[in-house]
């Protein structure tokens, strides 16, 4: 509000799959929750960069950790 007309508004967007995902992460614990969080990063990466050696060499890259750190995470999915 600016005097008496409204000068802007505030929203907050979100989606169903959003709300979906931080009601399923409420009964989870801190270390559950990074281990998902993790999972789905390096997910997204492989998707974008491919399932080969190199693809996974630039995901590493792009995560910030070795490619044989990589593959012992994958080992754990």
């Amino acid at each position: 509000m600016e005097g008496e007309g409204l000068f802007g508004t505030i929203s907050i967007v979100t989606t169903v799959e959003s709300h979906k995902l931080k009601t399923e992460h409420s009964n989870l614990t801190l270390a559950e929750r990074v281990r998902r969080f993790e999972r789905e990063e390096i997910k997204a990466e492989i998707a974008l960069h491919g399932d080969g050696v190199e693809g996974k060499r630039a995901a590493a890259k792009v995560l910030g950790i070795s490619l044989a750190t990589l593959y012992n995470k994958l080992k754990e999915f």
